[in-house]
């Protein structure tokens, strides 16, 4: 079983977040006076794309994240704030971008009440054994960014190149 399959299960969440699965695709949404939505879209095994509306300064976290996930995360408005493993502490900006393994150890939190931005997730043990051909054809290695950040302490925080950034604003 896919470590992304957490991700579509609302019994991870206290209270107020909704999940409705449709197929390969699922929309959670946070419900209460604040509200929000993340939409999430299974791509092939072993990855999901999210779109992520926040409109709340605080989002719950999981009771469980799912295990071994390489997060691309882009923001595009607002601001977002976590607390990571090891201490750290990770601030995502408009127009920046996280890249790691780190787990979130406390709830997200959105300064402004307002936060949208774009995920990709990757199962790090699925992709292992079966790679996305896509990622084989472009010699892109999950193994080569792992490297990297396991170096920088699992996390990369940074602009988001001119490049991804326009293909994010066709998205």
């Amino acid at each position: 079983m896919s470590n992304m399959t957490q991700l579509f299960d609302a019994s991870r969440f206290q209270g107020h977040v909704k999940v409705q699965s449709a197929g390969k695709a699922a929309v959670m949404t946070l419900c209460g006076p604040e509200t929000g939505s993340l939409r999430l879209f299974s791509l092939w095994d072993g990855a999901v794309l999210s779109f992520n509306r926040i409109y709340t300064q605080v989002w719950p976290l999981a009771q469980n994240e799912a295990a071994n996930i390489l997060l691309l995360n882009f923001c595009r408005k607002g601001r977002c704030e976590v607390a990571l493993e090891d201490g750290q502490f990770a601030f995502l900006s408009q127009g920046h971008m996280a890249v790691g393994t780190q787990q979130a150890q406390e709830e997200y939190r959105y300064p402004s009440g307002l936060y949208e931005g774009i995920e990709l997730f990757l199962d790090l043990d699925l992709l292992a054994h079966r790679p996305y051909p896509l990622f084989q054809e472009g010699e892109v290695s999950l193994e080569g960014i792992m490297e990297h950040l396991h170096t920088s302490r699992r996390l990369y925080l940074g602009p988001t190149p001119a490049c991804v950034q326009t293909l994010l604003d066709n998205l």
